[in-house]
């Protein structure tokens, strides 16, 4: 999107200046698009979370789980339990999503297959499989590698529509004010962000989710710079280009 950036009366940053964008969002109209499949993996593999579906004793459930992407395949770890018991051998679905609320935008990706353990199988996909660096967030040993097999992967994009879309690469205004203090704390942050995206691009062995990465690194990359233009001058203001949302 694209943020017109300059010094309000106040002594602050002033971050867009047009009153009539959140009238202009609250007009938008969505517009609902399929992704390709290639679109999917790459949105699979910028994810570390996910949800999976199981159907246990007629109850759908719904819960999260940490994920790793080979190839098409979504492998997940877990403890026994209901995700174990319920997620092999039977039919499951597997969804990642992101939505942007301001903007009521977003995307999801939906893997439908059949989830199979692969825990201590010998074949090669197996055992590339646990080898990748899928490292839980909760407590447990998680021993068991399960495998989403014959995966149907669908997703869609929802974006907005009027006469304020984006045209190519440009988007929509937002309107933000900083004080010296916030702006400060903002080009801290996009610094730190900056170097946690380079230490995870270095960790990775998946070269999709490396590309992914790296992409996004250089459009905050970019933003920062401009950002950093935009309050360490004196000029009136500026235009500040930010990362697209994918």
């Amino acid at each position: 999107m694209t943020l017109p950036a300059g010094r309000n009366t106040s002594g602050g940053h002033s971050i867009g200046n047009d009153k009539e964008t959140v009238m202009e969002r609250e007009q938008t109209v969505g517009i609902l698009g399929e992704l390709s499949k290639d679109e999917c993996l790459e949105l699979l593999a910028g994810r570390e979370v996910g949800r999976i579906a199981v159907v246990a004793e007629g109850q759908p459930l719904i819960l999260p789980v940490n994920c790793g992407l080979d190839g098409d395949l979504i492998v997940f770890r877990t403890d026994p339990g209901t995700k174990l018991d319920h997620g092999s051998l039977d039919r499951v679905a597997f969804e990642v999503d992101e939505i942007d609320l301001a903007h009521r935008e977003g995307w999801s990706v939906v893997v439908a297959g059949t989830g199979r353990e692969i825990t201590g199988a010998l074949d090669k996909a197996s055992e590339r499989e646990q080898s990748l660096p899928l490292q839980p967030w909760a407590s447990g040993p998680k021993e068991h590698w399960i495998r989403i097999v014959a995966p149907v992967i669908t997703g869609r994009r929802l974006e907005r529509s009027s006469s304020s879309q984006r045209s190519g690469d440009e988007l929509s205004i937002v309107n933000l004010e900083l004080t010296d203090e916030q702006a400060a704390d903002l080009k801290d942050l996009l610094q730190a962000s900056l170097g946690d995206m380079s230490s995870e691009i270095a960790d990775t062995d998946n070269p999709r989710f490396r590309e992914s990465l790296m992409r996004r690194r250089d459009q905050l990359s970019d933003v920062a710079t401009h950002l950093a233009r935009a309050t360490d001058s004196k000029q009136a203001s500026m235009t500040i280009s930010s990362p697209d949302r994918q």
